[in-house]
Parts: structure tokens; C-alpha cells; sequence
């Protein structure tokens, strides 16, 4: 399988909005993790969020649904987001991941 590349992910989102985007909030604050929902779902159903404010519920939620794109904080719970990042490239090729911080 391919890496999605970034060209690619913005034809899904943006040229292809037949199906809704999978997204994956992972931020350790809870405060971040409501307002993305929020703004998110505001989207007309274009985007299915889920959460994870730790390491192990962001694996845990990349196990048990198709993710299309991760929203990743640059560290979370004292885990660099830099690492998970890798982490996640390495086991889900096909999943978009943006870093932010605030």
C-alpha cells in the first residue's frame, strides 16, 4: 500500500466529498478535544470525529475505526507527538497526520 500523500488527502477532502472524513483528535487537553469536535461537526456530517486524550486511547481508536486523517498535538501526556507521529506513519501509511500545538 502507498502512503497517502498530501495532494492526496486534500482530493479526498475537498474533490471528493462523497463520503465523510474519518478524523482522530488526540490532545491530552479536554478543552482542545471539545472545541475541534465542535468546529468539526459544525461541517454539514463531513467529518466523523473521534478522541483520545492518551497514547494508548489513540491507538486503541486507530484500531477499531478506518481513520483518515489524525490531528495530533505535538505532545501529549508527556509523549512526544513528533514520535507517536512516526509511530502512527509506520502502522497506518494511509492516515494523514497534522501536528499542532497551541
Amino acid at each position: 500500500m502507498q502512503p497517502l500523500h498530501s495532494h492526496d488527502f486534500l482530493e479526498k477532502c475537498f474533490v471528493e466529498p462523497r463520503q465523510p472524513i474519518h478524523v482522530l483528535v488526540i490532545d491530552d487537553s479536554v478543552f482542545t478535544l471539545r472545541g475541534l469536535r465542535s468546529v468539526l461537526s459544525k461541517k454539514g456530517g463531513r467529518f466523523i470525529v473521534s478522541e483520545g486524550k492518551t497514547e494508548s486511547e489513540a491507538f486503541a481508536a486507530l484500531q477499531t475505526c478506518r481513520t483518515d486523517v489524525v490531528v495530533l498535538d505535538v505532545s501529549v501526556g508527556g509523549v512526544s507527538g513528533i514520535d507517536l507521529c512516526r509511530t502512527i506513519r509506520d502502522s497506518c501509511p494511509n492516515t494523514a497526520v497534522l501536528i499542532f500545538t497551541l
